[in-house]
């Protein structure tokens, strides 16, 4: 009997192959000297979730100066601060989906297209929560790449991502950590509320006299 994953893996495997036989099949090939300039990164590159938030990063894609329609965009994460929560493929350029996984630490992605698309769009939008404070790397795995018509990786550059979680919901200002703050607001707030009490005392006061 066949083991489960071993099945699963070999499913994954034939459908980036039968994208590949589409591309190569399908699609209208031309020869295209220029060596491969396209850059797989993460929008935004750097940014911020409070614990138990929710944050969302969009994989895209720079295509350089080539015509691309299949692209593998494995990433890795650290699964001790951040949950993949879930992959959105509504926005992607490519249609064609071989693969949408993810296990802890490791999001597999492989898109590809009936066509071509040229230029700077999404691949796929993964959300993801914080479930721990701290400083989270999100960086392209080796399996990273985008085939051009002629089934040519033309992927250049990957760039990494970061995202910051922080230990409180409040904004990450360093005041809101301090006992002292919410003690000042309170006696502020005091104040406030016995200097209006004592204006108003006064403004009856007067009239009280006035009418005497």
């Amino acid at each position: 009997m066949i083991n489960s994953a071993v099945k699963d893996k070999f499913i994954k495997k034939f459908s980036v192959l039968i994208i590949l036989l589409i591309t190569f099949f399908l699609i209208p090939r031309t020869t295209n000297a220029q060596a491969g300039d396209a850059t797989l990164y993460f929008s935004p590159s750097t940014t911020a979730v409070s614990l138990n938030g929710t944050i969302s990063i969009a994989v895209m894609i720079n295509t350089g100066s080539h015509d691309i329609n299949t692209v593998t965009a494995d990433f890795t994460y650290p699964s001790s601060i951040l949950q993949v929560v879930s992959i959105d493929t509504t926005g992607s350029e490519f249609e064609v989906q071989a693969e949408s996984d993810y296990t802890s630490g490791t999001v597999y992605i492989s898109r590809g297209s009936t066509g071509s698309f040229t230029g700077i769009g999404e691949v796929v939008t993964v959300n993801f929560r914080g479930i721990s404070s701290g400083t989270a790397t999100l960086s392209f795995t080796d399996d990273a790449l985008a085939l051009d018509t002629d089934t040519v990786d033309q992927l250049g550059t990957t760039s990494d991502g970061t995202v910051t979680v922080s230990s409180s919901s409040l904004p990450n200002t360093g005041l809101y950590d301090k006992p002292l703050f919410f003690l000042g607001i309170t006696i502020a707030l005091l104040f406030i509320t016995l200097g209006f009490a004592g204006v108003m005392q006064y403004k009856e006061d007067l009239e009280l006299k006035g009418n005497k």
